[in-house]
């Protein structure tokens, strides 16, 4: 009865909240922390900082591989099928394998750190070495059991770990500008945070009782977990070289540390941007598709797609529209005119990922659906894409050239996953819902370009923003968005707002 409630639709919706919330939180802290080393640094230092980061985050996804996938997928699913001894031994199962994947590329990454160092680093190449691999080590092992925990339906353990890391960073990076601003001194403190990472994940694991069962999964689960984890493997280690990978080895060549400072920071605010809004359906997605695959329901299967599907876009316009108008001036608020070659970047980037935030969903059903094969090949054609344009337009335009190769890749890859989940998983997207969202957002835009041309650049800017995000909400409701269901469910919800608000419910429609 308990694992059924953690994945009920209250129990969900509370989970969605309090990650959401979290995410805000560990968002602000880790902008703020982001804002203050790029200031203390210039673009040329913290561009070899913003590089070791990402050099370590791909370390991650490859250490990672296919084993925090693998695990919510199954456990959930396990679970969905009412076998909480197989969800453990499943656990136990990829927990050994992925200490495995710990030695591999530890060894892997030691050998061809002379070859892929920063641009211009002067310090002592073994300190950096050992920095960056115990932080990659601390850190995967944190995500594994965050992403298992998931599988369980213990979603508030990734939100509480990642608020107290967060927490501890702000302070560490507030102490080091103040005593020690070095891009070295701010390579160990990434080391120490990911170390907090991973300690309070395995004392909240621990702490709910989430022990890894030493016995092998039966045969028969091992002929289902085995394939899609190989396949998943493969898929993550060409997604490492499709994770802003081309751009940032060939920026960190071809154009210089402060190109990659200035792709760090478009990609991170972006990143970010994402991160606030579709938090908490990103954190819940995928156990839900598991639970749902192992319900075996086709109609409950069909219903999850078409609605996270509706649901990502609509985040995603409104991350493109507000990031778009807010570009400048958040830009050169935050970082300074020194940074302002960001703005260009960011914008197109931003673009793309809410543009492409609905692939999502499409992804998150060809994993729970076994369509692993397909996903490798949606991922080899957007690395091979992606290097292709990028290696034309990073040695002319830099980072500007970099978010181009992104932007058009990204829409590529959304493409070929919707055509896959159509072909083998016989779904299709909601065309005409997703159709009206895009009208609603180019009216949206049209409002919010002409409060720009009322107020002017600066505060106009500023208006736009918050200004096109509620035309987008309110058009959608005036233009057959959203199910019925759903306006009563977000009517219900604004009801509990003060006697004084309730206009808001008029404006929306949902009364």
């Amino acid at each position: 009865m308990a694992v059924t409630q953690s994945f009920g639709r209250s129990a969900l919706m509370r989970a969605a909240l309090l990650t959401t919330g979290s995410t805000y939180i560990t968002f602000v802290l880790g902008l703020l922390v982001s804002v203050l080393i790029a200031r203390v640094l210039g673009p040329e230092d913290y561009g070899r900082y913003a590089y070791v980061v990402w050099l370590s985050g791909i370390l991650i996804m490859l250490t990672n591989n296919g084993l925090n996938m693998t695990g919510t997928k199954f456990v959930s699913e396990a679970l969905g099928r009412e076998e909480p001894e197989t969800a453990a031994r499943i656990h136990g199962w990829l927990l050994r394998k992925q200490w495995w994947s710990v030695g591999l590329v530890g060894v892997i990454f030691l050998c061809c750190l002379p070859f892929i160092k920063p641009a211009g680093w002067e310090g002592h190449l073994a300190v950096l070495g050992a920095m960056v691999l115990s932080a990659t080590v601390f850190k995967a092992l944190s995500l594994f059991n965050t992403s298992v925990a998931k599988g369980y339906g213990q979603f508030w353990i990734e939100a509480l770990t990642n608020l107290t890391a967060s927490v501890f960073n702000a302070i560490v990076a507030a102490g080091l500008a103040w005593l020690w601003p070095s891009s070295l001194s701010f390579v160990a403190m990434y080391m120490l945070t990911n170390l907090s990472y991973v300690l309070m994940s395995w004392g909240l694991m621990r702490r709910r009782r989430l022990v890894a069962d030493d016995a092998r999964p039966s045969q028969e689960w091992l002929l289902r977990v085995r394939p899609h984890l190989w396949w998943t493997i493969g898929l993550t280690a060409l997604g490492a070289l499709g994770a802003k990978s081309v751009e940032t080895l060939l920026l960190n060549a071809w154009a210089g540390a402060a190109e990659v400072g200035y792709y760090a920071i478009a990609t991170g605010l972006s990143r970010g941007g994402v991160e606030l809004l579709a938090a908490g359906l990103s954190t819940v997605v995928m156990p839900v598709f598991g639970y749902a695959f192992g319900s075996g329901d086709r109609d409950r299967i069909r219903r999850v797609f078409e609605d996270t599907m509706r649901f990502y876009q609509f985040l995603g316009l409104i991350i493109a529209g507000v990031g778009w108008f807010w570009a400048e001036v958040l830009v050169h608020l935050m970082y300074g005119a020194k940074y302002m070659d960001v703005v260009p970047v960011f914008q197109i980037i931003v673009v793309a990922a809410g543009a492409s935030l609905a692939n999502a969903a499409p992804t998150a059903m060809l994993t729970n659906s076994d369509n692993q094969r397909f996903r490798v090949v949606v991922t080899v054609l957007s690395v091979a894409s992606t290097a292709a344009v990028a290696a034309i337009l990073i040695p002319l335009y830099g980072a500007i050239g970099a978010a181009v190769a992104n932007f058009a890749t990204s829409g590529l890859s959304t493409a070929v996953s919707v055509w896959g989940i159509r072909r083998y998983v016989q779904l299709d997207a909601p065309w005409k819902l997703l159709a009206r969202q895009y009208l609603c957002a180019f009216v949206a835009a049209g409002v919010g370009y002409g409060v720009v041309w009322l107020a002017g650049p600066r505060w106009g800017a500023w208006a736009a923003g918050p200004i096109y995000a509620a035309a987008l909400v309110l058009l959608s409701t005036r233009m057959a968005v959203w199910r019925t269901e759903e306006l009563g469910q977000a009517g219900a919800f604004l009801e509990r707002l003060p006697p004084s608000l309730h206009w808001v419910r008029r404006l929306l429609g949902t009364t």
